[in-house]
């Protein structure tokens, strides 16, 4: 099979998604190559459209909606950013630059670069189907990646709440016509790697008569994995008798994290184990971020500042006994799925991949969405476990992100599928 890899970014050799798959084609003995905007890996299966084309460089787009939404909206809460007049790209400067005519073509994160337009044309030109890996609800939206309590997404958007609009035929409507117009004939088939994801496609107005698949994103079982506890604790400098709460984000201000909550959710726990002194001075916070000096937190804390290595992520979770995930709008986040590789458990709340991963009493506590009560009484039930039960929800863990997780289940997956597709 010929396989065209469509995404924005290439950023790291070992933690980008799509070049798993893309691996995972070429050692299945399939030609696979990727076009992306820019890529910091350099191989002869991977074309960078912004070192090599002589036009305006590609970040244009991205300046355009930083303009948009930052400067003009003046709103940083919703991730919007619209498409449909973006074309900064052409299907023929993507086909002239890839050695083979596509037999299929897989789409991932594709902001700022490869809109629905250019998709069409990439799969009319060469007859090829088209894979679209749901990253977040960007694809089927007028042009938000989260849609927060907004249902417009079921319907035809219009009246956008992150446009602060009351118009119907407003900049989101725009952008969903620009989708349908292409969506509706072009043959796609969806991959969902969540349940959350899952529903909320099917659910779409764009996609819900399209076939969707659901393939859990992979963590690298070699690195996530339990370590030892102990050991790890002395190199950070964490005595060994702490109870460890591990959370992080890249930046802890965005307001989809849900530090707010979380911080609450510690205040109230601080409460109902003040009674226990010795407990409470175990508690230990393993905070990693940026921003962590604005939390007002009721616990000693370490920081680790950014965690820019796979390596360093996988300690850390190692390190602790819970990973906190306060996030109440997010389409994963991935760092669940790593921590449940790692043997840690999670208390979350009821959103993203969680359903999938965070069981109750077996893999951590899922709390009710927006409700700290619940989301500490999560924390406090694990904190409370005796060794032997930690134990037995860290192998839980492990076996439950083995066999969903798996970097080898998810690559035997996509390849089923794409052999599936064009089967059919």
């Amino acid at each position: 099979m010929n396989i065209l890899n469509l995404n924005t970014y290439l950023k790291s050799l070992s933690g980008t998604i799509p070049f798993f798959i893309h691996n995972a084609l070429l050692e299945n003995g399939e030609n696979s190559v990727f076009v992306t905007n820019k890529s910091i890996i350099k191989n002869e299966n991977i074309y960078s459209l912004s070192e090599n084309r002589k036009v305006p460089n590609l970040d244009l787009s991205r300046f355009i909606r930083k303009v948009f939404f930052e400067i003009i909206l003046r709103d940083k809460k919703h991730y919007y950013y619209p498409d449909w007049n973006i074309e900064l790209v052409t299907a023929q400067e993507v086909l002239k630059n890839i050695p083979f005519k596509p037999d299929v073509i897989i789409c991932y994160w594709t902001k700022f670069t490869f809109n629905q337009k250019l998709i069409y044309e990439l799969s009319q030109m060469t007859g090829a189907p088209v894979i679209i890996f749901m990253m977040d609800m960007a694809a089927f939206t007028g042009g938000c990646h989260y849609a927060y309590e907004c249902n417009g997404y079921k319907n035809n958007c219009g009246k956008c709440p992150a446009l602060h609009s009351n118009f119907e035929k407003d900049i989101s409507r725009l952008n969903w016509n620009f989708k349908k117009k292409y969506i509706d004939k072009t043959n796609i088939t969806v991959i969902a790697p969540t349940h959350t994801l899952l529903t909320q496609v099917s659910e779409s107005s764009l996609f819900k008569k399209k076939r969707i698949e659901k393939i859990m994103l992979s963590v690298n079982e070699h690195i996530f994995k339990p370590g030892d506890k102990y050991k790890i604790r002395e190199e950070l400098g964490i005595a060994k008798d702490k109870k460890v709460i591990f959370f992080g984000a890249a930046t802890l201000k965005d307001k989809r994290k849900g530090m707010e909550y979380l911080v609450k959710s510690l205040n109230i726990l601080s409460g109902k184990i003040k009674s226990n002194p010795e407990l409470h001075d175990s508690v230990l916070l393993l905070i990693a971020g940026k921003d962590v000096s604005d939390l007002e937190i009721p616990f000693d804390y370490k920081y680790v500042g950014y965690l820019n290595t796979q390596e360093k992520l996988a300690q850390a979770y190692q390190a602790a006994d819970i990973f906190a995930c306060p996030s109440i709008e997010d389409s994963g986040p991935m760092m669940i799925n790593e921590a449940i590789m790692t043997g840690t458990p999670v208390v979350s709340f009821d959103m993203g991949v969680a359903p999938d991963l965070v069981f109750n009493g077996e893999t951590g506590y899922r709390a009710t969405l927006k409700d700290s009560n619940d989301f500490a009484r999560g924390l406090e039930s694990i904190i409370n476990l005796n060794e032997k039960q930690w134990l037995q929800l860290s192998s839980n863990c492990r076996v439950l992100g083995l066999r969903e997780c798996s970097i080898e289940k998810q690559n035997l997956k996509i390849i089923e599928l794409v052999k599936s597709v064009l089967n059919n």
